[in-house]
């Protein structure tokens, strides 16, 4: 299983605290959303946290953004 150790080393920097060692390939995993879109961006209020929402489902995700406001400055005199 190590034989093979060194051929996979950085050799271009003659480096070898970065070897790896190549094991079997795994099974495929399950397939990704079909579509990802950006639905709504909203602004929120200035105390309100930022978040996102999928408001579509597993398949077609649609993302919802609330972006909030800047704090309130100081008025002019």
């Amino acid at each position: 299983m190590f034989e093979n150790m060194d051929n996979n080393c950085n050799k271009k920097c003659n480096n070898r605290k970065y070897c790896y060692v190549i094991g079997p390939t795994g099974p495929t995993g399950p397939a990704g959303p079909v579509n990802i879109t950006v639905g709504e961006t909203i602004t929120g209020n200035y105390d309100e946290n930022a978040s996102v929402t999928n408001v579509g489902d597993k398949e077609n995700i649609i993302l919802n953004f609330t972006i909030p406001r800047g704090e309130p400055g100081f008025v002019g005199a």
